[in-house]
């Protein structure tokens, strides 16, 4: 399902859309609840079906119209440079709100500027911890890559720097040798999953904003979940500092997984 408007950020979301599936719903939301010429349009190069909900104004709203369509949907994909966006941002108000808190996984689309053409070309990259959140973002991540003809690329950043710039106490070395086990148990798993994929892994010293912004500069996707990079809470939030960052600023569509369940 993809959330359009008549921007172009929202036509190249649809057309994104139509690489990863044949079967894609444009859904627009309308105050008069009538079918605009441009959706007509839109629908026909894209080969989608188009439907207008009843209902518009700010974005909160529009959001929250969204995520309830897009239960049950495979992959939620809006436009990154919206009505809603703003200078210096990739995601508007309406991109950041549904990434926020995803009723499935949401793909928020745009390239390095409102002007720029989508990565075309490169690996998926995705974030993970090794645990339940993560384990969900590298499957995703595995099924894009497998359907784009991408490669994978699977990061685990660690730092012993904790929250409040505080030293952790753990041994670096330790940290390190966790962060080789978390790849190659992903790689091991994507190998199960998906026979035959190119896996590049990736254990990295540094913040996870850090890392995965880097690897984004060549992706062609990337995929995140909650508080990715990081040990998962007892009480999981929705989508972290880490997450929020990467939909605003990195250079390529980004794939938010909610956390399980």
């Amino acid at each position: 399902m993809v959330g359009v408007d008549s921007t172009t950020s929202a036509g190249l979301a649809a057309g994104w859309a139509t690489r990863l599936s044949d079967s894609v719903r444009l859904v627009h939301a309308a105050a008069d609840g009538k079918v605009p010429d441009w959706l007509l349009g839109l629908a026909a190069a894209t080969a989608a079906t188009p439907e207008v909900v009843a209902g518009a104004g700010d974005p909160d709203a529009v959001a929250a119209l969204l995520r309830e369509r897009a239960r049950g949907a495979a992959m939620l994909v809006v436009g990154g440079h919206g009505r809603s966006a703003h200078p210096g941002l990739q995601a508007g108000d309406l991109a950041a709100g549904l990434a926020a808190d995803p009723p499935c996984p949401v793909a928020v689309v745009h390239g390095l500027d409102a002007e720029s053409p989508l990565p075309a070309t490169g690996p998926v990259v995705v974030g993970t911890d090794g645990g339940p959140a993560g384990t969900a973002a590298l499957d995703a991540a595995a099924d894009l890559a497998r359907t784009l003809g991408a490669d994978l690329v699977v990061v685990h950043a660690w730092t012993d720097v904790a929250p409040g710039a505080h030293r952790r106490t753990d041994d670096p070395e330790v940290l390190a040798e966790h962060g080789r086990e978390v790849t190659e148990a992903a790689r091991r798993r994507v190998a199960e999953r998906q026979p035959g994929l190119a896996v590049e892994t990736d254990p990295v010293q540094d913040t996870a904003l850090r890392a995965l912004l880097h690897r984004a500069e060549r992706a062609q996707v990337l995929v995140v979940a909650p508080r990715v990079g990081t040990p998962p809470p007892a009480a999981a939030m929705q989508a972290g500092s880490t997450t929020r960052s990467l939909v605003a600023f990195a250079p390529c569509p980004v794939v938010v997984v909610p956390l399980p369940g």
